[in-house]
Formats: structure tokens, sequence, C-alpha cells
């Protein structure tokens, strides 16, 4: 990751499949501006190493145009000389990885918790105080960025999670993962292709819900990992939240349970009865 100073410099190997490759451009962004186009080079002048090696480079000017706690986004793209186009990611289709990318300087702010930055329009995700149910903040849900320890996930969905915070201006939301780039967690497991942040709207204390999953580890009950992490929204503070399992076959993977097996999940109250319309 870059400090607020620097440039970052990209490289991309490109080889030809039918025809000799004519053109090796990459498209930048930064935060949620146009794109910016500038051509790669193969000639061992612009930090691709040795000339003629098939690995093509160059500086990415941001430290003039970008601050901490910014998303920086690029992909490639490369024309052969009959014309034909690939890109990098590929981008197939509208729920694929789009860019790669970083954050500027992410460790301008610290905590105790892991920190997990999100990048939206607040089309998408409002920062707040007052929020409304409009894109990932309803169950419309909307296409965000997440970086985290290091690592980048561009377009990935979060949709509204849960009836108690749908009304709440501080909502929970579930998240899905690309297929190409599963999330690595602190918690237990593996990657996840879903997850989940919990807002604790009704729970001042934030520990109900948390202190009863650690009690049911604590004597050996299987429960679903449940532990405190930082959100901060473009840059800036967006809430205390939990990162939770989402029920499905992830979590009974992760428990040691038969994945096609029956899952029950209790919705609302049972409320018993001993009439019967039988004959």
């Amino acid at each position: 990751t870059p400090a607020d100073t620097e440039d970052i410099q990209v490289t991309v190997r490109v080889a030809p499949t039918f025809a000799p490759v004519s053109s090796v451009v990459v498209r930048y962004r930064v935060m949620f501006d146009a794109d910016t186009e500038l051509a790669l080079f193969d000639d061992g002048a612009h930090g691709d190493g040795a000339a003629g090696d098939g690995v093509y480079g160059r500086v990415l000017p941001i430290a003039a145009t970008s601050t901490n706690g910014q998303m920086v986004r690029w992909f490639f793209r490369a024309t052969d000389s009959v014309g034909r186009v690939s890109r990098w990611p590929l981008f197939l289709a509208p729920t694929d990885t789009e860019y790669f990318g970083t954050v500027v300087n992410p460790n301008y702010v610290t905590s105790a918790l892991p920190i997990v930055h999100l990048f939206a329009p607040p089309t998408i995700l409002q920062p707040g105080p007052t929020t409304t149910q409009v894109g990932a903040d309803s169950e419309t849900g909307g296409r965000l960025a997440l970086f985290l320890d290091g690592e980048f996930y561009d377009n990935i969905y979060m949709e509204l999670r849960g009836n108690t915070s749908a009304t709440q201006n501080k909502k929970a939301h579930r998240l899905e993962f690309n297929r190409d780039h599963l999330f690595r967690h602190p918690g237990p497991g593996p990657r996840l292709r879903k997850t989940s942040f919990l807002s604790e709207p009704t729970d001042s204390s934030y520990l109900h819900q948390h202190l009863s999953f650690w009690f049911l580890r604590l004597i050996g009950v299987d429960s679903p990992f449940d532990y405190p992490i930082r959100l901060q929204l473009n840059g800036a503070f967006y809430q205390l939240a939990f990162n939770n399992d989402v029920l499905g076959e992830e979590q009974l993977d992760r428990l040691g349970y038969d994945v096609n097996g029956a899952l029950y999940k209790a919705v609302g109250n049972v409320n018993i009865t001993y009439s019967s319309t039988g004959g």
C-alpha cells in the first residue's frame, strides 16, 4: 500500500495468443473519479524489468490526487495487431471483479480491532447518521469495495441483513464475495464467500449476543463466530460491528456437519395449539 506522498508502480505480464501484442494500457481511478488511461511499456525503463520480457509497467501518478484512506483501482487492457482486445481482470459479468486495487496508507487509523475499509457512494451505502432503505441498506442490495489486511476486494455484493436493524439508522449487512476472490478474515475457518457485519442497534453494550456465542463455545457447543471489527466508510469512521457467520453450507462445513444435511433457523415465536382440523 502506498503512503500519502507515493505513487503506485504497476506491472502486468502479457503474452500473444493469435497475433503479436500491439499495445497495453492501464486504466486507473481514485475513489469514484472517472478512469484515466495510460500506456504501459516493456522497455526496461518503466519499472517493468528487462526490456522485451513480456512484462509491461508504469507508475500511476496518484500522489497528487489521493490522500490517506482513499482507494485506488486499476485494470489492464491489451490489444493485438489485428485489433483483438483482452482485459485483466476479465470482468465478464457485472457481478465479477472489475478492478485491482489498494488503499492509500490504510494505517492512517489504528485500533485494537481489525479495521475493515468499505468504499461506496452514498446511493449504495449511507454514512448516516440518518439512513433509509436504499442500495446496500435495503434488500435490493448494492455493490461496493472492501479492504482488509492488505487485500482489496472489488465489486462485492452487500445487502440489508435481518429485521431488527431494518428500521434503525444503524443497519446490519450481509456480504457476498466474488467466487474468484474469497474473503480472508481474522476469525476461524478458511476463506469465505459469505459473511455479515452486525450493527447491534438495539444493544448499547454491544455484548449480549457476543457473550452468548462466547459462552456456547466455552461449554463445547458449536456456535457461529462473532467478533468485533471497526468499519471505515470512504476514509471516515462508519460503525463498530461484529463479523458474524451466515447460516449455510460454509458454516456447516466449518463446524464439521454435512453440508447437504438439514439446517433449521428459528424465526419469530412458536405458538403451540392443540386444535386440529383433521377428521
